[in-house]
């Protein structure tokens, strides 16, 4: 569920873009800042959670069970729709700093467990929970 935000206009007028034009190549995937998750504070409810404690491994465990859900949020019908461009979107949408952080973290967060990236899943989730204002952690 979007809560309210346009997920689909984030990655699109936002940044500058139809929704039928490919976004510019090169297409770099989106990057949260993972200096600071080992910095922040979060609340005790989330920092005991196993999975933002331990440290994620290389190996790769992509989870295409979320894929159709997350290409929908886009209004991204196609199964087949290029993940690798999506995820330059987002890029772009975080260098914008049009829309909160919290989300276009979350949203990234997404990306990687796609991609099958743990640890860059991790860290733009503890970002995420972070920054999110109260009302809006059930949908980190």
């Amino acid at each position: 569920e979007n809560k309210g935000f346009d997920i689909a206009r984030i990655v699109t007028e936002d940044i500058d873009l139809d929704p039928g034009t490919p976004h510019p190549l090169p297409w770099y995937p989106p990057i949260c800042d993972t200096a600071t998750p080992h910095s922040v504070k979060l609340p005790l409810k989330y920092s005991n959670m196993p999975g933002l404690k331990t440290i994620a491994t290389k190996e790769r465990f992509p989870e295409e069970s979320i894929r159709i859900k997350f290409l929908e949020s886009f209004s991204q019908k196609e199964e087949n729709e290029n993940i690798a461009e999506l995820g330059a979107r987002i890029k772009s949408a975080m260098e914008a700093q049009v829309w909160p952080s919290w989300l276009l973290n979350t949203l990234a967060a997404n990306y990687w467990r796609i991609i099958g990236n743990a640890g860059a899943s991790i860290s733009c989730y503890s970002l995420a929970l972070y920054d999110a204002p109260y009302n809006m952690l059930t949908w980190c």
